[in-house]
């Protein structure tokens, strides 16, 4: 699933960023494994550097892997003399990860904040994950701002496209944060 705020609204953002924050929080609170991975618009030339922010807390499990896989995965972030390692093994070795972290907890969440800012390396392969994971138990959940564009259109993903938040819902979200935010006297 990738959130999506409506086009041109991009008030909506804090909203998005709730719904992830929420997801995420209540994962943890029943025992499932998060990992998180944020778009940065720095880094969206870089390849592999938003997946290395998102495999690199289960990394050590890579030796469980099929020896291409594996020697695929570690070559992406220069732990091993390969080069330029087909993607398809890169991509099934992240899946292979994730569902042996799987086992290891519960169930697991990959969440993606900012995925318009990630490298398309990254989009490659976690578009491939998204579509192969039903019968894992991951649940993968994207975060798009508005009007952005991204390959996650045509992978066939289910979309959510929030809307804005009436003024009920907007007092509850600032009163339930209240704490986070410094009020100016007018």
């Amino acid at each position: 699933m990738y959130l999506r705020p409506p086009p041109n609204r991009c008030t909506t953002r804090p909203g998005c960023l709730s719904q992830l924050a929420a997801a995420s929080g209540h994962a943890q609170q029943v025992g499932m494994r998060v990992l998180h991975a944020s778009g940065i618009q720095s880094e969206a030339q870089l390849p592999f550097a938003g997946l290395d922010q998102l495999v690199m807390p289960v990394l050590d499990h890579a030796d469980g892997l099929p020896s291409p896989q594996h020697t695929a995965l570690l070559a992406v972030f220069g732990m091993a003399e390969e080069e330029a390692p087909d993607r398809f093994l890169i991509a099934l070795a992240v899946l292979e990860l994730l569902a042996d972290a799987a086992e290891r907890a519960p169930l697991l969440l990959v969440v993606v904040d900012d995925s318009q800012w990630l490298d398309r390396s990254t989009v490659g392969v976690l578009a491939f994950v998204a579509r192969r994971v039903e019968h894992e138990p991951i649940g993968v959940i994207e975060a798009l701002r508005a009007g952005s564009e991204s390959s996650l259109d045509d992978a066939g993903l289910t979309e959510l496209r929030l809307g804005g938040l009436d003024g009920a819902a907007s007092e509850s979200l600032l009163d339930t944060h209240n704490r986070h935010f410094a009020w100016a006297a007018p």
